[in-house]
């Protein structure tokens, strides 16, 4: 191997380790009730302070319970907001529009949202 590779090998791998050390994945899961203003993420997963970049993006698979969603400042109630189906999944993207969700359950079932955060 001559120096040339080893180089170009070794700022290739500089490169996937500083893109890897910024990156921030976490998984969670929200239980979207019947509370009053909806239910939304813990904010502490979704800012910068805790010890990760502040999360930008959501992908979320709702697996039980249908629920309405707003990300304006509308409280959801049963029957504001958009509806979300259950086994849809849907991409949130941007840190305010993450703050600003809010969901709530449309019937007597809860609504499961597993979800992974990205920053």
């Amino acid at each position: 191997m001559t120096t040339m590779h080893r180089c170009l090998i070794g700022m290739a791998v500089a490169v996937v380790l500083t893109q890897d050390a910024s990156a921030y994945t976490k998984y969670v899961s929200v239980t979207v009730d019947a509370t009053s203003g909806g239910v939304g993420f813990v904010n502490a997963d979704l800012i910068v302070g805790s010890g990760h970049v502040q999360a930008t993006q959501a992908t979320c698979r709702l697996e039980t319970g249908q629920i309405r969603y707003t990300y304006d400042g509308t409280a959801p109630t049963a029957s504001v907001g958009l509806l979300w189906e259950v086994g849809e999944e849907k991409t949130i993207t941007g840190n305010a529009v993450l703050q600003a969700f809010r969901g709530f359950r449309t019937s007597g079932t809860s609504g499961d949202l597993k979800c992974h955060l990205i920053g």
